[in-house]
């Protein structure tokens, strides 16, 4: 299980040394209550750290909970 905090976004994940049909990992909010998940898949950047790091981080700013409050 790998840990991922940017800020106030945290989630963990599994992330497969080879991919298994396009998929490279799961990642899942870390946030208690929260079940939203997304598969990372090739295209998400397997081999490629910058890329899947991005992916990464835009699922954890852009999901339900993730959002920023409205102002």
């Amino acid at each position: 299980m790998i840990e991922f905090r940017h800020g106030r976004y945290h989630g963990r994940g599994i992330i497969l040394d080879k991919p298994y049909h396009g998929v490279v990992g799961i990642v899942e909010c870390a946030v208690e209550g929260c079940c939203w998940r997304m598969v990372l898949t090739v295209e998400d950047g397997h081999n490629e750290p910058d890329k899947m790091a991005a992916a990464i981080d835009k699922f954890l700013r852009t999901h339900a909970c993730g959002r920023e409050p409205p102002s």
